[in-house]
């Protein structure tokens, strides 16, 4: 509808109403009330409220993980989310929607000064499943540290093959035994 010299587009999504002005572009607006008419046919409307502070999200993670993990997941969860927590709030994050793979660069980068990888990789798979669940609740629209990558653990025994003079001398020495 045209209200003085601007468009708006009024719509209701889950029973709550919203409107949205286009200004003088009422092609604009047109494309958008199409675009919401599609998106309710397929069932893919839902509204997200991504401004959820960091501390918010946290504490309902926590209440989740206390009644979902056993005792001693939930006190190392609880710990390395301290971590976690105090390194962002001191970069100046403060919403959920804030953490990103750069920021978490920095964290990696301040981990591996006292810690291994290994370390590190369970912080960052503590991190991942916390954004999957704010996706899961819709507080997300998705999970920025999804394609964020383990480290490879340099201590970590590789498999080391024998080659055909080693393999040869061991089955020597085991036919004489």
């Amino acid at each position: 509808f045209k209200r003085g010299k601007s468009w708006y587009v009024d719509y209701v999504v889950d029973g709550n109403r919203y409107r949205k002005s286009f200004g003088n572009h009422k092609v604009m607006a047109e494309l958008f009330i199409k675009d919401i008419e599609l998106k309710k046919a397929r069932g893919a409307l839902r509204l997200i409220d991504d401004s959820i502070s960091l501390q918010e999200f946290i504490d309902k993670y926590l209440s989740y993980s206390k009644v979902s993990k056993a005792n001693t997941t939930y006190r190392t969860d609880l710990s390395r989310i301290r971590v976690l927590t105090q390194y962002l709030e001191s970069i100046g994050i403060r919403r959920l929607r804030d953490i990103t793979p750069l920021r978490m660069e920095g964290f990696k980068v301040q981990i591996l000064q006292g810690a291994g990888p290994v370390t590190f990789n369970r912080y960052l798979q503590l991190a991942k499943a916390m954004l999957n669940k704010a996706v899961e609740w819709d507080i997300l629209t998705n999970n920025a540290l999804s394609k964020f990558k383990l480290l490879k653990n340099p201590s970590q025994s590789q498999v080391r093959f024998f080659g055909q003079a080693e393999l040869r001398r061991i089955l020597e020495s085991s036919t004489g035994v």
